[in-house]
């Protein structure tokens, strides 16, 4: 290790000396530009942290999660243990390095997925809009940081490639071999620990958004799930498994990502400072589509952005992001407890000719919901390992060993309307409060 980086939540983290050329490269360095939470910190003014800093505590997590699941893999020589432990730590380092500017709030300026230079894509190449996995994926394997990977990690006998494949299941071009552990692939449990119902992502960005946003929302003992992480085998593969004893730990885990969700990331302010934002590019066109070529698309950053609002003082919508005026919270519906449906309210402000933004909110308790595959999460679920003292011997799925997943099937359907000032005396008029009531007594 050739140098120790001072974090706030996890404290010393050591980096090697390949990872510090990775870290210095100015693809990774512009993530010190692009805050974690967006608009967030309009909201929660100690909530300006970076996708940089939240990088770093996710790769620190990867490797501590790998340690422990190394125990129960076949015994592996200690070059080949290190490989795999630096494709796991760089998988986790450069998760991100894709993000737009502000984090989320751009994903809808970025080009259609087959406008990429990404012939590895394959299988894995979905049509429509590009995400930022897609860019991430772009930049590790288009750009110059794939030659300071490539060189910074040739004694390791890492290649940019098998970083790709962590981050990306089903790419062509992937060689088997390299991720075999005596017969078994290795490759599912890396990807479940960048990106699964467990991950090391999700692992860091909860506590450290809890930290600089001042809640406690998103604390949870993940000491306690990183030591109980076990592989579990499988004819051809290993998938992520956890001893039943972290199950509780592990519903506490999925609780806080609930309830950050529902407090933090989905504040009333934040989502509206976001819809201005998509609203100013709606209108001015400022930006069509953010760059298709890597090199030109890690110089967009949060400054970028603020700087073309300062190009438009006047506009409307860069006028409130530029003197953080937020559009007040008018009316909020929970669709299923209120009287009046959403599309109900929408007919009578469209019908007065008010001038509203509506923004829905219904976010389950995860992406992985038990006996579908998602997008997001294309992994397997989540294994629980129980003991010799059960009854329940081996391991189950997540959704087999707790009733969350049930419990939390229907999450509120929240719907938020804004109503514009010019507007606001139209809709004090429709008395909806009081055509809510009527239609309750009904």
């Amino acid at each position: 290790m050739s140098s120790e980086i001072r974090d706030p939540i996890h404290g010393p983290i050591k980096v090697s000396s390949a990872e510090l050329k990775v870290i210095d490269a100015p693809a990774f360095q512009r993530l010190r530009r692009v805050q974690q939470l967006g608009f967030g910190a309009l909201t929660f003014p100690g909530a300006t942290h970076t996708r940089y800093l939240h990088s770093l505590g996710a790769m620190e997590l990867a490797g501590v999660a790998f340690d422990s699941i190394a125990r129960s893999l076949p015994p592996m020589d200690e070059r080949e243990r290190a490989r795999f432990r630096a494709i796991v730590r760089l998988s986790a380092l450069l998760h991100d390095i894709g993000h737009p500017p502000l984090s989320h709030q751009l994903e809808h300026l970025l080009p259609p997925v087959n406008k990429l230079n990404l012939p590895e894509l394959g299988a894995a190449c979905h049509s429509g809009q590009a995400r930022h996995e897609h860019f991430s994926l772009l930049i590790l394997l288009q750009s110059d940081l794939t030659d300071v990977v490539r060189e910074a990690f040739s004694d390791w006998g890492v290649e940019p490639m098998d970083v790709a494949a962590v981050l990306m299941p089903g790419l062509d071009g992937i060689d088997p071999q390299r991720f075999s552990v005596q017969g078994r692939s290795i490759l599912p449990l890396m990807h479940q620990l960048v990106a699964g119902e467990l991950d090391c992502d999700r692992m860091d960005y909860l506590r450290r958004d809890a930290y600089f946003a001042g809640v406690s929302y998103g604390n949870y003992d993940h000491q306690w799930i990183l030591s109980n992480m076990i592989a579990v085998e499988r004819p051809k593969h290993y998938e992520l498994g956890l001893h039943a004893r972290a199950i509780h730990t592990f519903e506490d885990f999925l609780i806080a990502r609930h309830h950050m969700f529902m407090m933090v990331y989905a504040h009333q302010r934040s989502q509206i400072f976001n819809r201005i934002l998509r609203a100013f590019f709606e209108e001015t066109k400022a930006i069509e589509h953010l760059p298709a070529d890597p090199d030109e698309y890690i110089q967009y950053d949060d400054g970028s952005i603020w700087q073309i609002l300062k190009q438009f003082p006047e506009q409307r919508w860069a006028k409130r992001l530029l003197l953080r005026i937020p559009i007040p919270l008018t009316l909020q519906l929970d669709e299923d407890r209120d009287s009046l449906s959403s599309d109900e309210v929408r007919q009578r402000l469209d019908q007065a000719g008010i001038n509203y933004f509506k923004l829905a909110l219904h976010r389950p308790l995860s992406t992985y919901q038990p006996g579908k595959r998602s997008k997001t999460d294309p992994g397997a679920p989540l294994q629980i390992v129980f003991g010799e003292h059960s009854l329940r011997h081996g391991p189950h799925p997540v959704s087999e060993a707790t009733d969350l997943y049930e419990r939390y099937a229907r999450t509120p359907r929240i719907v938020r309307f804004y109503v514009l000032q010019e507007s606001l005396e139209d809709y004090k008029k429709l008395d909806l409060a009081g055509v809510s009531e009527l239609k309750k007594a009904q």
